[in-house]
């Protein structure tokens, strides 16, 4: 006699193990390329913030600079009239402005207050404050989770006073909760 044995039923379990261990192999798939993209995001976030940042350090060189140029003569910082956080961005030195605009009385100083976010500019190619966009502000100091690029330029004098032949910059982006501090020392060869 020949005996076969019974399988009937086994082929519906296989089948369902099978497909447990491919939706478990998908899923964790999945898993890894969502975290794989949101660390793509906060990578790409970090780097063009620290771009932001060293472009604010170079900002304030250039205002030295081009001040220097335009045939500043004396032994005070001419750009820097007080200590304080500013906001600004290249067209500082494109739209007529001179470099004496920084003070408290100034468009670009940050009180206790708002200022516009950074935006990309297609036009120019490049991060701008554009206040008209529509797309809120920047509270100074900016809370923890604020989404928008967020950039305050401080200036401080070594020796805590104006007139100092130091001046330290920090340009500080922020962004979600996250923060790129970069600090740079200037001295007065006026």
């Amino acid at each position: 006699m020949n005996a076969r044995p019974q399988r009937e039923g086994q082929t519906i379990i296989e089948a369902v193990i099978a497909l447990g261990v491919l939706t478990a192999g998908f899923l964790g798939m999945l898993s890894l390329l969502s975290h794989s993209f949101a660390e793509n995001r906060r990578i790409s976030e970090q780097t063009t913030a620290t771009y932001l940042a060293a472009e604010g350090i170079e900002l304030t060189k250039n205002l030295l600079d081009h001040t220097m140029y335009y045939g500043h003569v004396g032994g005070t910082w001419p750009c820097f009239s007080a200590m304080g956080t500013y906001a600004f961005d290249y067209r500082i030195l494109t739209d007529g402005s001179s470099c004496s605009t920084l003070s408290p009385a100034s468009p670009y100083w940050i009180a206790a207050g708002s200022v516009a976010p950074l935006e990309f500019d297609t036009s120019s190619d490049s991060y701008i404050y554009s206040p008209s966009s529509g797309s809120g502000s920047c509270a100074w100091p900016p809370p923890a989770g604020n989404g928008a690029l967020c950039r305050g330029i401080t200036i401080d004098y070594a020796t805590g006073t104006v007139g100092s032949d130091a001046v330290i910059v920090h340009s500080v982006v922020t962004w979600r909760g996250h923060e790129v501090d970069l600090k740079d020392e200037f001295y007065n060869w006026y």
